[in-house]
């Protein structure tokens, strides 16, 4: 089973967004489910975003630190683009 319908059954058993993918990859993070739902972010806790956004956001960086700065450089061209994008996805 992959990660996504794993998440859509977290889901559906109760879970929220956040949690639900969080605990999909429990595994990965090298814990168990009960541990990782702690660490889960609280639903549109940053700026409104979806729980499922955030907790995707943390487990990527929990998995590959530094990798959506690299990858955002990359597709943005420079730190600067990277940090005006910040600004504007922030607001």
């Amino acid at each position: 089973m992959n990660h996504e319908t794993t998440a859509r059954i977290n889901h559906r058993s109760g879970y929220n967004c956040a949690q639900a993918v969080t605990v999909a990859f429990a595994t990965e993070l090298g814990s168990t489910p009960i541990a990782v739902l702690k660490s889960a972010p609280k639903p549109r806790s940053a700026g409104g975003k979806c729980g499922a956004y955030l907790a995707g956001l943390q487990v990527l960086n929990e998995l590959k630190p530094g990798y959506l700065h690299t990858l955002l450089i990359t597709l943005l061209g420079s730190v600067s683009d990277l940090l005006d994008f910040q600004r504007f996805s922030d607001s």
